[in-house]
């Protein structure tokens, strides 16, 4: 009868590696900066489109949203 096959050992990476710290400089740009840049690009370029574009589909679809809470 074949015995049943061993488990091969897994390496363990260093432990330098494995709970290394997440810098502060590192949570500021990933919590902070990133979102900063991806929301107000959004939102400079809807004041973009709004200001240079007032008659285009969307500010029209804009207005017309805005209009149904004021």
């Amino acid at each position: 009868m074949a015995q049943p096959a061993r488990p091969v050992p897994q390496k363990q990476p260093p432990p330098e590696v494995a709970e290394a710290p997440t810098t502060r400089l590192a949570w500021i740009l990933g919590w902070v900066v990133s979102p900063l840049l991806f929301f107000g690009g959004i939102f400079l370029g809807g004041v973009y489109v709004g200001a240079n574009h007032p008659e285009g589909w969307i500010a029209s679809v804009v207005l017309w949203f805005t209009g149904l809470f004021g």
